[in-house]
């Protein structure tokens, strides 16, 4: 097996592989969390491409927060792209975070 390569490396390896997003999902729920009061808010995005598909949670702490992502990651656009290209932000968006997000932030 191959040393793993320096941090620094390994992101530009990942940055030159092609993303292909052919479809986006999203489920929103709940997790028990005692140390947050019980449950916490929670989604998991889901992309396809390829035959292949990838998920992440997206956390946000409160139930709107997460409906909000899922909203967007809905409407998420599909195609193929480098993560390196410029307009990969442009394509996918940004999302403003929700009051009550900012302020916890602080």
């Amino acid at each position: 097996m191959p040393p793993t390569p320096e941090p620094a490396a390994l992101g530009e390896a990942l940055a030159a592989l092609p993303l292909l997003v052919e479809d986006v999902d999203c489920e929103v729920g709940t997790v028990a969390l005692p140390s947050f009061g019980g449950v916490r808010p929670t989604s998991v995005v889901t992309l396809r491409g390829r035959r292949t598909a990838g998920r992440g949670e997206h956390v946000g702490w409160t139930e709107t927060a997460q409906h909000h992502f899922a909203a967007h990651a809905r409407v998420a656009p599909r195609g193929g792209w480098l993560a390196t290209e410029p307009s990969l932000e442009d394509r996918l968006g940004r999302l403003e975070p929700l009051e009550a997000e900012k302020r916890a932030a602080k």
